[in-house]
């Protein structure tokens, strides 16, 4: 009797310790479900957040104006340069002169964008020997990669400004400028350098058409031919860009004033 006692004794708890064991890995292996499906819903939460913010394009721009000026925050601002390379300044006295002319004016300019914590990036035109449909200099091939002749005037440069290379007129067309802007969440472009008519003309309207606030300064732009220059000026004014002399850019900005982007009534 006391044999059998024990041997249901010891089954008793060979039962109960199995079961308890079955319990305990159940539990573990829930509480890994568990772990599983959590990490599941944070990355697909991550992921959709992601996905949301690249869908964003043109329209985030007009997201984060909204946001900082709910804030009250200043505008997040990026000065542009177009051009400002030594072969292309020095391709005829004319444009050589107008740019030395408006030389002091745009460091000074640069020197306060980026004092007031603004980015600057320079648009850098480069060509390769291989480039078709481009004006050649002379016969040859200018700024092309690499040379001398396509650096950006050194002047003009700040450890902090960023290059961003392009191949044709337009700074947006195949580069890496608007995923720069939208980076570094950039509100107003402020568009400089040369040739109005061109490069700053076709720059603006892209930038436009991505939903930036688009400002030129009247004195911050050259052309070889001045008719050039005031005919863009006023194309840009008439249609996607506030045009008004740097200093005045700079004094609405200290002022903590605002800018009329509002669009022009076309005739």
């Amino acid at each position: 009797m006391n044999t059998m006692h024990t041997m249901n004794t010891m089954n008793t708890m060979n039962t109960t310790n199995a079961t308890d064991a079955r319990t305990t890995a159940r539990n573990a292996a829930a509480t890994e479900a568990a772990a599983a499906a959590a990490t599941e819903a944070a990355t697909a939460a991550a992921t959709a957040a992601t996905a949301a913010k690249a869908q964003g394009g043109a329209g985030e721009t007009t997201d984060v104006t909204a946001r900082a000026e709910k804030k009250g925050a200043s505008p997040r601002i990026a000065v542009l340069t177009n051009d400002l390379q030594y072969e292309l300044v020095e391709k005829n006295p004319e444009r050589q002169a107008n740019v030395e002319r408006f030389k002091p004016g745009l460091i000074q300019f640069l020197n306060d964008m980026r004092g007031l914590d603004h980015r600057v990036a320079h648009l850098q035109l480069v060509y390769d020997e291989g480039d078709k449909k481009i004006e050649l200099h002379n016969g040859r091939v200018p700024v092309l990669r690499g040379t001398p002749g396509a650096e950006i005037i050194r002047e003009f440069l700040h450890p902090s400004d960023a290059i961003i290379e392009k191949k044709k007129d337009s700074g947006f067309f195949e580069t890496g400028l608007d995923a720069y802007l939208k980076h570094h969440e950039i509100q107003i472009v402020i568009i400089t350098g040369m040739q109005a008519q061109i490069c700053v003309q076709t720059t603006a309207a892209d930038a436009h058409f991505r939903g930036y606030n688009v400002i030129v300064p009247s004195d911050g732009v050259v052309s070889t031919r001045e008719e050039d220059r005031n005919r863009a000026l006023e194309w840009l004014r008439s249609y996607c860009a506030v045009v008004m002399p740097m200093d005045a850019i700079v004094k609405t900005l200290r002022e903590r004033n605002t800018f009329d982007f509002s669009v022009p009534a076309l005739p």
